[in-house]
């Protein structure tokens, strides 16, 4: 099962949309999955995508340091995809500012066996403080497009130190600050189609487009392409 998960509180609904339209109609998955906060979304989906509500989690304290921080929830909600989906080996979990346009099928071939995640690093001058001054071998990650090996995470338990990590200690790119200090050695490197943003390095030709950073993002031509009241491809 060839699986995108996408995760947005409610303000954030609506640019869904587009996401979801470019995955259906250049992605070559299976399956798109919604995390939501609500039992119902307020758009019509088609068969192939489907919502989970997760405003009853249980895995991430309103005491955590980063649960109030400039982030939602949602994005500690990356660090638990094991535990949402518990009989899935593979996901790719996307922003909601990525548009898709390319053929996502070639990431489940990868060989994961001795990887918990693969993704596209950062540029060295985008990492933040305080990883800028780590060693030539450390990978930064960009977790706007991140492909995470479930069953290893599982098994090794890093699921569990990656969510009592985000419980106890501040981070400042939460999710991907503590994905790039903590699996360290389990990353693999993707090529930057995988993840076209300001932050990483970029190919001529690319399969996701992240427009992280950017608030004029909905406005760009690409996305208006996939933009519509409904889901329109499928």
């Amino acid at each position: 099962m060839k699986t995108v998960v996408y995760g947005a509180t409610r303000n954030l609904y609506r640019n869904l949309l587009p996401c979801i339209n470019s995955v259906l109609r250049n992605g070559n998955v299976d399956e798109i999955v919604l995390m939501i906060e609500n039992d119902t979304f307020p758009y019509r989906l088609p068969k192939r995508v489907r919502t989970i509500n997760v405003s009853g989690q249980k895995w991430f304290s309103e005491k955590s340091p980063n649960y109030y921080c400039r982030w939602t929830y949602m994005v500690l909600m990356k660090l638990a995809v094991s535990k949402l989906f518990p009989d899935y080996d593979k996901v790719l979990v996307l922003d909601c500012d990525t548009i898709v346009e390319g053929d996502l099928s070639p990431l489940w071939k990868l060989d994961m066996s001795d990887y918990y995640y693969a993704a596209v690093p950062q540029t060295r001058e985008t990492y933040p403080t305080p990883y800028d001054k780590e060693g030539e071998d450390f990978i930064y990650i960009n977790a706007g497009s991140l492909f995470c090996n479930l069953d290893k995470l599982r098994r090794d338990g890093k699921d569990d130190e990656l969510i009592e990590a985000v419980n106890t200690r501040a981070f400042t790119w939460v999710e991907q600050d503590c994905i790039s200090e903590l699996c360290q050695g389990g990353i693999r490197p993707l090529p930057g189609r995988y993840n076209r943003s300001d932050y990483t390095l970029h190919d001529s030709v690319y399969i996701v487009r992240h427009f992280a950073a950017n608030k004029q993002w909905r406005h760009n031509a690409i996305v208006q392409l996939y933009d519509a009241e409904e889901v329109i491809y499928d």
